[in-house]
């Protein structure tokens, strides 16, 4: 097993896994043993496939605040639904039962998510992805929005190449894909009738900045405790 795929819910981690698996290999996504799970692609990292697979590259994808704030209002796996996006914005988010539990503390998979905002569900998770990258070794950190540009993704997967030493299963690489979820619509996101425009009040009001500037065109690739903070200005 070459890759894990790691990233909160509607960042891209079926994109990712389908770019990785078809030009690199294999990739996997969780872990699952009688419906217990032991690795939730969602979740908070931890180390604990890593000490299984010592060699495995762990990749996590973040995606850009307002189109995730968007693809989870309709799409909050695991979250209880909600028919006004205002209303999504400013309360608390209730963690939904699912057939799957956390093997380390047999409760529902993303009981971190219950009693937090939206906003807060993200920082959680982003924190915890930051501090794994510093303290682990063979991971990578990018954000949807480069994969998805088919000139920079193509020089992202040459960079992995050279600093992972990979081996591409083809050549030239294989960059663009019909929708993960929608199958053979050639499209990169849904597009949903939401006027984002009309909720940036909102949003401004909640959004950690600092965090969001760290994270906007963020590639940071570790290997061998060497960390390259991949500058893509050049080539956009």
């Amino acid at each position: 097993m070459r890759f894990k795929i790691n990233g909160e819910r509607n960042s891209g981690t079926n994109f990712l896994k389908k770019l990785l698996e078809t030009n690199f290999g294999r990739a996997f996504d969780q872990k699952v043993v009688q419906e217990k799970k032991y690795y939730w692609k969602h979740g908070v990292p931890d180390q604990a496939i890593k000490t299984l697979y010592p060699g495995i590259i762990d990749v996590f994808v973040i995606r850009n605040l307002n189109e995730w704030l968007v693809s989870m209002f309709q799409n909050p796996y695991h979250l209880k639904k909600h028919s006004e996006f205002d209303k999504f914005l400013n309360i608390k988010q209730t963690s939904i039962e699912s057939k799957f539990v956390d093997a380390k503390t047999n409760e529902i998979i993303n009981l971190d998510d219950n009693d937090k905002t939206i906003f807060e569900i993200r920082y959680y998770k982003i924190e915890k992805i930051l501090e794994y990258f510093k303290n682990q070794d063979n991971v990578m950190i990018v954000n949807l929005s480069l994969l998805q540009d088919e000139k920079i993704c193509n020089f992202l997967l040459e960079k992995m190449k050279e600093i992972f030493f990979l081996k591409p299963k083809v050549a030239p690489f294989e960059v663009t894909f019909p929708h993960t979820k929608l199958k053979k619509v050639k499209i990169k996101n849904r597009n949903y009738n939401v006027k984002i425009e009309d909720f940036m009040s909102i949003i401004d009001k909640h959004k950690n900045r600092e965090i969001e500037e760290q994270i906007d065109n963020i590639c940071l690739m570790k290997y061998r405790n060497k960390i390259y903070n991949i500058d893509i200005k050049n080539i956009k």
